[in-house]
């Protein structure tokens, strides 16, 4: 039989990445540790360390994997037939079912903004927030080009996510309406936000 370190290289480096991805998800990158993951997949940290050298090129593989697998698609929203606004819909409808479907990247996506290491998150800007900015900032610019398209993304993104990241503390708050239960609401309602913001040819 073979060893955790003669068997396929993809094949062992996706065991990995699919075991502690929940882990990084609940934890984030500073609850984790290298016997963790070891541990959770089932092989020995040397073991662990020949696929990875270091536990910051695990996380950010992690975090690559989940957004490659889903964002592509999601962005390819902005690049179809469409008004803008038709568009900037698909992709606001889009995050808010990668939220609801996704519980782990609904997680990671708040460790990464609580991250305060420089090259991590220099390196999680480019890969991830990074291509956002671009597709909503394109977005907007063919909308209203009043107003600055990068500020503007930022604003769409917040919209969209604080509703999930506040769900814990909302929850029980009379007369909030859970993301998680009326999805279409969410989506309605940050298009109408936009619609007054962006929309609006009187913004100064």
């Amino acid at each position: 039989m073979k060893s955790a370190t003669t068997q396929s290289p993809l094949a062992g480096r996706q065991r990995i990445l699919e075991a502690c991805t929940p882990l990084f998800a609940e934890s984030g990158f500073h609850g984790v540790s290298m016997r963790d993951v070891a541990g959770a997949v089932g092989m020995t940290p040397a073991a662990l360390y020949y696929h990875f050298p270091d536990k910051d090129a695990l996380y950010l593989a992690v975090i690559d994997r989940l957004y490659q697998d889903r964002v592509p698609g999601l962005l390819a929203q902005v690049v179809v037939d469409g008004s803008p606004w038709e568009r900037l819909e698909r992709l606001v409808n889009g995050i808010v079912q990668l939220n609801l479907t996704d519980p782990n990247l609904l997680r990671l996506s708040q460790w990464i903004l609580l991250d305060r290491d420089p090259e991590r998150t220099r390196r999680l800007g480019e890969r991830i927030v990074g291509p956002f900015l671009d597709a909503v900032s394109s977005l907007v610019s063919g909308i209203n080009d009043d107003i600055d398209p990068r500020w503007a993304a930022l604003s769409v993104f917040s919209l969209v996510m604080l509703p999930f990241h506040a769900a814990g503390v909302t929850a029980d708050l009379p007369g909030f309406r859970q993301p998680t239960r009326e999805p279409a609401a969410l989506t309605a309602h940050v298009m109408q936000m936009l619609r007054m913001g962006i929309g609006s040819r009187e913004v100064r």
